[in-house]
C-alpha cells in the first residue's frame, strides 16, 4: 500500500435521508432514520479512504469506508479511539460487522 505523497480531497458528497426502518429488537418496531450526511473521498498516495459524518437531532456519528482498490485484499486495523467528554452520556453502538454483511 503506497501512502507516500500528499493528502488530497477527491470529492465531497452531501445527502439527506428521511426514512424509517423496522426492528424486532427495540422499544419501537418502526425507527425513524433522519439525518444529514457528508462523505469525503480522500486519497493519500495510492490509497483511497472515505470519511463519513452523519448528524441528526440525537447526535453525530463518524465512520470510515475503504473502497475496493488494486493491491488490497485484506486490511488489518487496530483502532485506538479515545473520546473525552465533560459529562457522562448514553452511548449506542452497532455490533461487529462481518465482511460483506451490513447490519441495520
Amino acid at each position: 500500500m503506497d501512502l507516500s505523497g500528499g493528502l488530497s480531497v477527491l470529492k465531497a458528497e452531501n445527502s439527506t435521508v428521511n426514512n424509517e426502518w423496522h426492528s424486532d429488537f427495540s422499544e419501537l418496531s418502526t425507527i425513524p432514520e433522519h439525518y444529514n450526511q457528508t462523505k469525503i473521498h480522500l486519497k493519500l498516495g495510492g490509497f483511497q479512504i472515505n470519511i463519513i459524518e452523519r448528524a441528526n437531532n440525537e447526535g453525530i456519528a463518524f465512520a470510515y469506508e475503504i473502497p475496493e482498490q488494486q493491491n488490497i485484499s485484506e486490511i488489518g486495523l487496530e483502532e485506538k479511539i479515545h473520546f473525552n467528554f465533560k459529562e457522562d452520556y448514553g452511548v449506542w453502538s452497532t455490533p461487529k460487522r462481518e465482511p460483506g454483511k451490513l447490519t441495520a
